[in-house]
């Protein structure tokens, strides 16, 4: 329904829905789903990053789409230009389609979102693709004063890995419930402990 509402061209959606499997149906709303087939569907197998903001559905903040080639650190490489930018990450969603294409979603924060959503997402969607293809090492993380709850409330973390029925893709959950939690490819993580 939601392809039909945007005046997309009968069965243009094939290209990209083929080379998705049923995970990705059952992780994403079908207004995401309709969101990145309306953005992708005529750059599978793009060989350059695509990268797509808009502003959040889900209230404040910024929803990012990255679909690019596979590499080693790739989500690094990602989270390291929000971090940089001065970004939070508080979402994200991170599948391989079986054509070796990272498609990935991040829900976007900033404590201090100083420009406009447009600008933002002007920014990220001119600035995130160069990041991508950047050949040069990976970025040290920004080191930041620890807010007054982080240093009343000293926590450590708890993370566990459950592997999906493949064994190729994993689930994380974190404790406390304030950290966000996200399914990510765990495929050299399982390797090691298989």
């Amino acid at each position: 329904m939601q392809l039909a509402l945007s005046a997309q061209p009968h069965e243009s959606h094939k290209a990209l829905w083929d080379t998705l499997n049923v995970s990705y149906f059952m992780r994403h709303e079908p207004a995401d789903i309709a969101w990145h087939t309306r953005h992708l569907s005529r750059h599978v197998g793009s060989p350059t990053p695509v990268v797509r903001a808009r502003q959040s559905l889900a209230g404040e903040g910024v929803q990012v789409l990255v679909y690019a080639p596979d590499q080693a650190d790739l989500f690094a490489r990602i989270c390291g230009y929000f971090d940089k930018a001065g970004l939070m990450v508080v979402d994200a969603r991170i599948h391989t389609a079986r054509n070796g294409y990272a498609l990935d979603t991040f829900q976007i924060a900033s404590e201090q979102l100083h420009m406009h959503y447009r600008e933002l997402t002007t920014l990220i969607e001119n600035g995130l693709p160069q990041a991508i293809q950047s050949k040069e090492p990976l970025p040290e993380p920004i080191k930041r004063r620890l807010s007054r709850r982080v240093r009343s409330f000293p926590m450590v973390p708890r993370v566990t890995l459950t592997p999906d029925e493949k064994r190729k893709a994993g689930c994380s959950t974190s404790q406390p419930a304030t950290a966000p939690a996200c399914c990510i490819p765990w495929r050299a993580f399982w390797q090691r402990t298989a």
